[in-house]
């Protein structure tokens, strides 16, 4: 009617103006005749999340689409792949893309919210020990040293002066005498970062040889007669190499 608001939906509207007459006046079948456009109002979407980018691997992040302005059901992708909205990922290190989306409707444009979050890669803990300590040992040959090593992510090494012996990790090893270097360190993988070398000494020292000496095969002093025999042997119990047996020096 003449005067009235009312809202559109978007389209295209004519308007014709026509009078019915009355008492002093004809009636006019088309007096004005206007058109009306309305356009389509401008959709908005909102792309949130419960934490800041970046963040490091192991860490869940939750993205919420919603609708700002419009009407429909948004759409959530991560690198063009459909997720739902609200719900936790936790994602590998690397970069993706998130998309809240809103398809066309009848009153309302398309629209779209992008966003790059990033996930860094995490600091793998490395642990090593010699003998269970976290320092230089020093040990007497034959001893055991006992090099072992742990890490929360990527692949632990274990070298021994420049040749790799992680095989022998937490096995008890006997070493020549001498001064070994251990290092220690990480290779990191897409989520985990490389650990630097760490390193420890082993100093292994002459171990003590023993030997027996044995009188008519007894090891203590005796008392004989002059002229008689007597049975004199020596036996390596420690060590390594010839033994010689000496008379008074």
């Amino acid at each position: 009617g003449s005067g009235e608001a009312i809202t559109l939906a978007a389209g295209i509207y004519q308007y014709a103006l026509n009078t019915t007459g009355g008492q002093n006046y004809s009636s006019t079948p088309l007096i004005d005749m206007q058109t009306l456009t309305v356009n389509k109002a401008q959709s908005s979407t909102s792309l949130a999340f419960d934490k800041a980018s970046p963040q490091t691997y192991g860490t869940s992040i939750t993205p919420t689409c919603s609708v700002a302005i419009g009407v429909g059901t948004p759409a959530l992708t991560m690198n063009g792949t459909a997720i739902t909205s609200g719900n936790p990922l936790t994602l590998g290190a690397g970069t993706y893309q998130f998309n809240c989306s809103l398809a066309e409707s009848q009153n309302y444009t398309s629209s779209q919210n992008t966003s790059i979050f990033v996930i860094n890669q995490a600091v793998p803990d490395l642990t090593y020990y010699l003998n269970g300590l976290t320092q230089n040992i020093t040990l007497q040959y034959p001893q055991k040293v006992n090099a072992s090593a742990y890490t929360t992510g990527g692949t632990m090494n274990i070298f021994r002066n420049g040749t790799a012996v992680t095989a022998e990790n937490s096995i008890n090893i006997t070493l020549a005498v001498g001064y070994h270097q251990y290092e220690f360190n990480a290779t990191g993988n897409q989520n985990y970062t490389d650990v630097s070398s760490k390193f420890l000494f082993a100093s292994v020292t002459k171990g003590a040889s023993t030997v027996y000496t044995y009188v008519n095969n007894i090891r203590s002093n005796i008392t004989i007669d002059s002229g008689t025999s007597i049975y004199l042997n020596g036996t390596l119990i420690a060590g390594e190499g010839p033994i010689q047996l000496y008379n008074n020096g």
